[in-house]
Parts: structure tokens; C-alpha cells; sequence
């Protein structure tokens, strides 16, 4: 084929996208046939029959239903809908992911409270589930490790209580077609993870998400000594070690705040254990130091640390200009994930069968023990 034939072919494909982009473009105030008028931008007519499928101001299709994931302390979140189009294979499902034919595409955004104004993009994956009949829904797990970094913790003598907030977003391009939002609660025990709880709450659409501001974002690093001269991103780490952390806002512009009202947490798979400060240096603009007791031996866990943003050390204290973003008493949170906290007697860490905390010997760790005085007994 020549050249000249090959540059027609090409030119034909450009045109024939260009047309296909420019069929719904605005003109003179008026959208061409075969697209309609929504929030101010022209969509083909085909989008229609997903967004209707999304309610109305009186009207919310959408459920929710919250489980612990098998064997674990890992949550499924699932949000389901009626779909009477189920068996037209062009009409059925609302976004992307279920139907390629759709025009919409969902965002899943965690809140940081019942306010629903401080939000972060979460990417976990979705699973769009189907029952074959007119039953569909979005599925996806938020891993134990990920809790203090996405729930509003808290706790009484017996439970750690757990308080999520959601939302999704349908959108055409960046133009938002609806919302829902929903919360959730969670209790687990502080004596054993296999004593839980889940209650999903309320779901509503088409709240008002003005002054939305993004939650900010931190670092958190091991440090040499007291004074923190040099972080590291990893340590070998014992039972009962004392250890400092250096805590740092890490978004631009925001590093005039101070860190206050600090908490660590220890996670893994089925265990979560709220850590002791021993000590903790919070005058510091942009970061603050904690020094730290490692009271778990266990393997794949996180060390999350979650502090309070504060314009000065102590005390919340409003901004004067209320025209500028306020991000006291918005929490900011970080983590580390550390491969093994060892103990020292054995240099071998803990697995699921035998948690060590500091207050409590591992089995291994008593026969071994037990095993040395009879020894010496003989």
C-alpha cells in the first residue's frame, strides 16, 4: 500500500474520532440531536438510561450492607441497587466497570466524619457483583492494616469502636451526576479479635459537599536517638524496645501546624493493639517525636501513629481570615510496616498461633523455659 493511501486511511480515522468527540458539543446554546442538556453539558441520550437509574432528591435506590471477610478482621463493604434493565445487554448495570456502554464512571472517597467535608480517594479495588437477576452491587475490602488510616477510632474498658464514612461519586468526565454517602460502625474486643461487631448505618444521595478540603497527608519515620538527628524508614525491632518516631506533616503549605493528641496503634492479621507513648515532643512546628514502647512480637504488621493538627502546640486556636482553609482538629495519620518484631530470647519472631505481648510470654518462649530449670534442677 502507498504511502499517500496509508496518510487518506489515517485522515479518515482522525475525522471519524473528531465526530464521534464533537456529537454532543454545545452550540449556540443548544445541544445537536441525539444528546440532552445535563448540569450544563451535552450527553448522548444512550447516558440517560444510567442516570436515571441513580434517584433523585426523593428517591435513593442504594443499600448497604457491612461483613468481617472470612477468618479475619478485614471489612467488605458492599452497596447494592435494582436493576430493572438486567437483561438488556445494552441498558443494564449504571458505570464503566459493569457496562462499557455507559457514560459514567464511580469514585469512592473516604470522609474523615459525619460532616462529610474532609475527604481522600481510596483505590481499592471494586468487585461489580451480579446475582443474574435484577439484584447488582459494588463490593470492596478495607484491610484490617488500613483502620487507623481510614476510621474514626475511640474506645471504652472492653471495645475498640470503629466509625467509617463513605462516599461514591458518579461521575460524566468531572461533572458530577450524584452522590450517596454512608457510614458504618465497628467493635472488636480488646481481649481477643474473634468477639465483633458490625452495624452498617444510614445511606443518603445528594448531600451538600461544598468546601470540600483533602485530608493531609503525613510521614511517619524511626529515629537514631532523642534528638532525631537521622530517620530511617526501617529498624530491628524487639519485644519491650523503646524507640522514637519522628511524626511529619508531609503537605505543602501546611507544615506552620503543630502535631497534638498523639495515639499508635500495632496491626496484623487479626490483632490490633493500641500502643503507650512513653514520652512525646510536640512543640515542634510541621512534626512531633514519640517515644515509643514495642510491646508485640508479630510478623507483617503496621505501626500507625494518628495525631490532631493544631495551629499552636497546645490549645485549638481559629484562624482570623475565615476566607482561608481551617485544618485545625483535622487528623492526619501515617504508618510503617515492619516484617518482624522479634523476640530476644529466641531472635525468632511471632506468628497467628502465638501472640507475644509484653505482658504475656509466648508458649515457645515458657516450654523453653520451663525446659532450662529442670535442667538445672538435674
Amino acid at each position: 500500500m502507498s504511502k499517500s493511501k496509508n496518510l487518506i486511511i489515517v485522515a479518515i480515522i482522525c475525522q471519524l474520532i473528531l465526530n464521534a468527540s464533537a456529537q454532543c458539543e454545545m452550540n449556540n446554546g443548544q445541544c445537536p440531536e441525539g444528546c440532552n442538556l445535563v448540569s450544563g453539558n451535552c450527553i448522548e441520550d444512550k447516558c440517560n438510561n444510567y442516570i436515571q437509574k441513580l434517584g433523585n432528591s426523593t428517591s435513593n435506590p442504594f443499600s448497604g450492607q457491612l461483613e468481617f471477610v472470612n477468618g479475619t478482621i478485614d471489612l467488605n463493604v458492599t452497596i447494592f441497587y435494582i436493576d430493572d434493565d438486567y437483561s438488556d445487554q445494552k441498558k443494564f448495570g449504571i458505570v464503566k466497570g459493569e457496562n462499557k456502554e455507559s457514560c459514567l464512571e464511580m469514585q469512592i472517597w473516604m470522609y474523615q466524619n459525619s460532616q462529610y467535608k474532609i475527604k481522600q480517594e481510596i483505590s481499592y479495588p471494586i468487585q461489580y457483583i451480579n446475582d443474574n437477576k435484577n439484584k447488582r452491587a459494588y463490593s470492596y475490602i478495607i484491610p484490617s492494616k488500613d483502620f487507623v488510616n481510614q476510621l474514626q477510632i475511640s474506645e471504652n474498658e472492653n471495645y475498640y469502636l470503629f466509625n467509617g464514612f463513605y462516599g461514591i461519586e458518579f461521575k460524566i468526565g468531572e461533572i458530577i451526576q450524584s452522590q450517596i454517602y454512608y457510614d458504618f460502625y465497628v467493635k472488636i474486643s480488646k481481649s481477643s479479635t474473634g468477639s465483633k461487631e458490625t452495624t452498617f448505618g444510614s445511606l443518603n444521595s445528594y448531600m451538600n459537599s461544598s468546601t470540600i478540603q483533602i485530608i493531609p497527608k503525613s510521614i511517619l519515620e524511626f529515629c537514631n536517638d532523642e534528638t532525631c538527628t537521622q530517620t530511617m524508614n526501617s529498624t530491628s525491632l524487639y519485644l519491650n524496645d523503646q524507640v522514637w518516631l519522628k511524626h511529619s506533616i508531609n503537605t505543602s503549605g501546611l507544615e506552620g501546624y503543630y502535631l497534638t493528641n498523639p495515639v499508635i496503634y500495632f496491626i496484623g492479621d487479626n490483632i490490633f493493639k493500641q500502643g503507650t507513648i512513653k514520652d512525646k515532643k510536640l512543640n515542634q512546628k510541621g512534626f512531633s517525636l514519640y517515644l515509643m514502647t514495642v510491646e508485640i512480637a508479630w510478623s507483617n504488621i503496621k505501626i500507625s501513629a494518628a495525631a490532631t493538627m493544631s495551629i499552636n502546640a497546645g490549645n485549638r486556636f481559629l484562624a482570623e481570615d475565615k476566607t482561608k482553609v481551617d485544618y485545625n482538629s483535622i487528623q492526619t495519620t501515617s504508618s510503617i510496616e515492619i516484617d518482624c518484631i522479634r523476640i530476644k530470647e529466641t531472635n525468632q519472631c511471632c506468628f497467628d498461633n502465638e501472640t507475644c505481648f509484653s505482658d504475656r510470654l509466648s508458649p515457645k518462649l515458657i516450654l523453653l523455659m520451663i525446659s532450662i530449670s529442670l535442667l538445672l534442677l538435674l
